[in-house]
């Protein structure tokens, strides 16, 4: 197939699509490989630092083959990208404690302050999500959702981006069942978000808040907020909180599909 078939095709745009996303999976599984050069509490900052620099550089190469450059994929500093970054922050914030407020309600927990928090930890942490977050907005919510949107329409594009986006996830240790429920339910929640905003500022943003949060309770990665059950012991609910946990996730995808349907009504 010529650059041009490639580029101006259906079957060639949805193959590059596909080949970016293999690509970026690849070398994000060979950058992993670098954390054991470095403390455990460093190699997830190296990682999302040097994931971030593959994102920008894979992005440009294909940018770079295209004959285009990153404002014909709507990464570019525009006036109103600090807003939609903030927003998507607050709609974050506010989408994941929605989700953390049902599960606990489900499974009668209490949320308390986890007393052996420590906000050294937690600044670090903030910083290692963000980056994570630009890194996978630009890596699956960049270049090829955006091409794949433009000559192939929204569901091929939220389609074929949540299957590569659950790949990426499987291929880092991820079961496929969470991978598809979880991460692909919020795959369409970012994608939609991108399409209809022209850039990833607020999926990043959104992005960011979610992973968060998630960090933030329980048994996340530094979490502030430690959980309690009402006259009950923890680990024996640990069914229960991944049954609730499972039921967000497609009410979660039921809004993302219910969001990409509005889109392209209106847009048909």
């Amino acid at each position: 197939m010529t650059r041009y078939e490639m580029t101006t095709t259906t079957r060639g745009r949805l193959l590059l699509a596909i080949l970016f996303g293999l690509l970026f999976t690849t070398l994000l599984v060979l950058a992993s490989k670098l954390n054991a050069y470095f403390p455990w509490k460093y190699d997830r900052f190296v990682y999302a630092v040097v994931g971030t620099v593959l994102a920008f550089l894979l992005t440009y190469a294909f940018l770079k083959w295209e004959k285009q450059d990153f404002p014909w994929i709507g990464m570019a500093l525009k006036p109103n990208t600090f807003t939609h970054f903030v927003m998507g922050v607050i709609i974050g914030l506010l989408s994941a404690m929605a989700v953390m407020s049902f599960v606990s309600g489900y499974v009668h927990v209490v949320l308390v302050r986890n007393p052996d928090f420590q906000p050294v930890s937690f600044f670090l942490g903030c910083i290692i999500i963000l980056l994570m977050a630009l890194m996978e907005e630009v890596g699956f919510r960049g270049y090829p959702l955006y091409t794949l949107n433009r000559k192939s329409g929204v569901w091929t594009a939220q389609i074929v981006m949540a299957v590569l986006f659950a790949i990426y996830h499987v291929a880092n240790g991820w079961t496929l069942q969470n991978a598809l429920v979880g991460t692909g339910s919020w795959a369409l929640i970012y994608g939609i978000v991108a399409i209809r905003t022209g850039g990833i500022a607020m999926s990043t943003g959104l992005h960011f808040a979610a992973n968060l949060v998630q960090s933030s309770v329980g048994r996340g990665s530094f979490p502030i907020l430690a959980m309690r059950q009402k006259g009950g012991d923890i680990p024996a609910m640990l069914d229960e909180i991944k049954y609730a946990g499972t039921l967000s996730q497609l009410i979660i995808l039921f809004i993302g599909i219910g969001l990409t349907v509005a889109y392209a009504r209106k847009k048909g």
